[in-house]
């Protein structure tokens, strides 16, 4: 299973709107949105549109995986879900 884990990010760049494609059990499509920092768990993070859009249209299989503190003694969770229902957003202008 793990050679169908992809790291879409890396291959094609950032305009996929998720940053990693693996698999379900039963062979649907599973994205994983990675946002990282080296401060708290509470600590705000940018997304683009075109993600908030993504995670909209394929809320039933995306996945926030939050990762902090990571500097120091790293930690994370996971959402599923789309970002307007997990996070709190702020437009930007």
């Amino acid at each position: 299973m793990a050679e169908q884990v992809r790291w879409i990010a890396h291959e094609e760049g950032d305009a996929a709107g998720f940053d990693i494609l693996s698999k379900n059990i039963n062979g649907t499509d599973k994205y994983f949105e990675v946002k990282t920092t080296k401060l708290g768990k509470e600590t705000p993070f940018f997304f683009s549109r075109n993600e908030l859009d993504f995670s909209i249209e394929k809320s039933e299989n995306y996945h926030l995986f939050r990762l902090f503190n990571f500097e120091e003694q790293a930690k994370m969770f996971i959402k599923n879900g789309n970002l307007n229902s997990i996070c709190h957003s702020v437009p930007m202008v």
